[in-house]
């Protein structure tokens, strides 16, 4: 039997009348251990709004924590074996990346949020993003979070090397 069920059973019984000696008895003879009749009893007199409070963890709550911690770590190698200009360039590859993989989880968390949220994303990407930050804090802001260090492992590109980096993207720069 799962735990439901037997939370269903101490639930049935305690309604009847029967004292909680008299169901941890019924169920020892059920092969039930004593701790276990403890939880059960003490979450048959809870509410079943309180016992659902709890959300699985998916993929998606992990993935962009990777990057983050990974990001920097990468661009640190490099800079032991990279001279400038091509440092810069790695730096704004790492970065994309890292802003890539936020996007994909904002994508995928906004559509699990809802269809609405997912087809709104694609029209109105920034303003999404926000409200769903707004929205749901604890389930967007590790992507959030991860799209803004690929935004700032790129700014760094410019800090190390700015021809180098304006070159790669393909953008003219004041001249000095």
């Amino acid at each position: 039997m799962s735990f439901e069920m037997f939370r269903d059973l101490v639930k049935q019984r305690l309604a009847a009348g029967a004292t909680p000696a008299a169901i941890r008895s019924e169920l020892a003879g059920m092969g039930v251990r004593d701790s276990d009749v403890d939880v059960l009893l003490s979450h048959a007199k809870k509410p079943v709004d309180e016992l659902q409070g709890r959300e699985a963890v998916s993929m998606w709550d992990f993935l962009p924590l990777v990057p983050i911690w990974l990001g920097p770590i990468v661009i640190i190698i490099m800079a032991a074996f990279l001279d400038n200009p091509k440092l810069a360039v790695g730096i704004i590859v790492v970065g994309m990346i890292v802003h890539l993989i936020g996007k994909i989880s904002i994508v995928i968390l906004a559509f699990s949020e809802g269809i609405g949220w997912g087809i709104a994303w694609f029209f109105f990407q920034c303003l999404i993003e926000l409200m769903l930050l707004v929205v749901q804090p604890k389930k967007f802001w590790k992507a959030f979070l991860c799209e803004l260090v690929g935004v700032a492992m790129i700014t760094l590109a410019f800090f190390v090397d700015a021809q180098a980096a304006a070159a790669f993207l393909e953008i003219k720069l004041p001249p000095p």
